[in-house]
């Protein structure tokens, strides 16, 4: 007799487990990756950066007041953004970048030259700065880190230098450098991709969000880009930044009213005519969180809930900040007020490492954390359930001797006993044709009890003993190997 055996082995026990802890690790990867994807990246281009192309620290600590990066960082000093200590070092890493793109980008008379030193310059200031969001200047570039528009200031002071017409130029949350080419037509850098190594604007990518205020997508000289770094250093500044006069001097700056109005919100003085200036210019400023922000906070103040939720509703969450979040929280969201304690704190988090928090990115991060959590909650049961099938010798063979089959399967000390005829019968068959197995003899017992069952009533014969001890030798001596 010929005997097939299933039973579970050490490669079940070790690897099969694995295998479905995969989709565990996947989706907990993907949470986390939601929650902490760009400080992830952040990372990644910091230790890129100094495994790299670190430089050894300049010893240039020359003050020169044509440079915009240097009128920035004197700002910075005066408003109490920064020590003595980041002003010399952010003096000297922009000097030893200034002299650095000087001494390895030439700029020629050939046709494209100035695309070609814009290219060459870029590739200098990710060779010297790694890219991190910033807000301020010194505190960043005396480590070594830049952004969209902490980038765009080194360049136009790089090609400055070589007498290189050159702007700012804002987007939606964003900043890039425009210049003159070699036939006078403008050209787009954008600085920060590759780390900050650069390439040609493509405006085709959704990474440009669409607007018609001229405040976007329009070259700027220094005066708009000192106005307006003014305004973003304003929330760290220990000594007051006037966004009032700011404002007072660029109303028609978008970029210079989503911050006049948020300062204004937070001093509970947004009045009507506030909020009938700001009304005509989302009209235009079609991307601004801002400002619909400070009409729904207007309009809650007002008790007009309902216009103020159908507003909050329109705001694209994507870029829901932290006042965003807290809003949705007063206006009686239920996500937002259950969460709101742990978004402030991951918020805090992010803030520590040069980011912040938004509130697509907490919630999808929440949502496959829950999943995760679920799906690992299930993992466990059904893993606890095989390993104590393991362990209690859960284990099924098979015998086949002519037109019968039998079946013995262990759970513990209990056997289970099957035996199948193959038949053609009509009536046994519940009227099928074709051939099928039929069960005759179904019965449970342990092994002490096997000579007490009756052999000779119940579809039983003398044979099926010999073969019930058979295949629980077989069984048994499996275990032991």
């Amino acid at each position: 007799m010929k005997f097939k055996k299933k039973t579970s082995d050490w490669f079940e026990l070790f690897v099969m487990p694995i295998v479905f802890f995969i989709p565990v690790i996947i989706v907990f990867y993907i949470a986390y990756f939601s929650f902490f994807g760009s400080k992830s990246a952040n990372d990644h281009y910091a230790e890129e950066f100094y495994e790299k192309y670190q430089k050894k620290e300049s010893n240039d600590y020359s003050y020169n007041d044509k440079l915009l990066t240097h009128k920035l960082i004197s700002i910075d000093r005066k408003y109490g953004v920064s020590n003595q200590s980041s002003f010399n070092k952010a003096i000297s890493n922009v000097n030893a970048f200034l002299s650095s793109a000087s001494k390895e980008c030439v700029l020629t008379d050939k046709e494209d030259s100035i695309k070609h030193y814009v290219s060459c310059v870029n590739n200098v200031l990710g060779n010297n700065f790694y890219y991190t969001q910033s807000v301020d200047v010194s505190n960043n570039y005396a480590i070594h880190r830049s952004d969209c528009d902490t980038n765009t200031y080194l360049m136009m002071d790089a090609l400055r230098n070589k007498g290189i017409k050159s702007f700012m130029v804002y987007a939606p949350g964003h900043a890039f450098l425009a210049y003159r080419n070699n036939r006078g037509e403008l050209s787009y850098q954008e600085t920060t991709y590759n780390n900050n190594h650069g390439q040609l604007v493509n405006f085709n990518d959704n990474f440009y969000r669409k607007t018609f205020d001229r405040s976007y997508y329009t070259p700027f000289n220094d005066d708009i880009a000192i106005n307006v770094y003014q305004a973003l250093i304003s929330d760290e500044a220990k000594n007051k930044v006037d966004l009032k006069a700011l404002f007072e001097r660029n109303k028609d700056n978008a970029f210079l009213s989503d911050w006049y109005f948020t300062y204004k919100d937070s001093t509970n003085s947004v009045n009507e005519n506030d909020i009938n200036f700001i009304s005509d210019k989302l009209k235009l400023d079609i991307t601004s969180n801002d400002k619909r922000i400070a009409i729904v906070r207007y309009l809650m103040k007002k008790g007009e809930m309902k216009k103020a939720k159908d507003l909050y509703e329109s705001i694209d969450k994507r870029q829901c900040d932290k006042l965003c979040f807290i809003t949705g929280s007063q206006l009686g969201y239920k996500a937002n007020k259950l969460m709101e304690k742990i978004f402030l704190k991951y918020d805090a988090y992010m803030k520590e490492n040069a980011l912040g928090g938004i509130q697509r990115s907490f919630y999808n991060g929440v949502t496959f954390l829950i999943i995760g959590v679920i799906i690992f909650i299930i993992y466990v049961y059904f893993i606890v359930r095989f390993v104590k099938c393991f362990f209690n010798k859960v284990s099924f063979m098979q015998s086949t001797s002519g037109d019968v089959q039998y079946y013995l399967h262990k759970n513990g000390e209990l056997f289970s006993f099957v035996k199948k005829i193959k038949t053609l019968s009509r009536n046994l068959a519940k009227g099928k044709k074709k051939s099928t197995m039929l069960t005759i003899v179904d019965i449970k017992f342990k092994k002490e009890d096997l000579e007490k069952i009756d052999f000779n009533e119940n579809n039983l014969r003398e044979k099926d003993k010999d073969i019930i001890s058979d295949m629980i030798d077989e069984l048994e001596s499996n275990f032991s190997k």
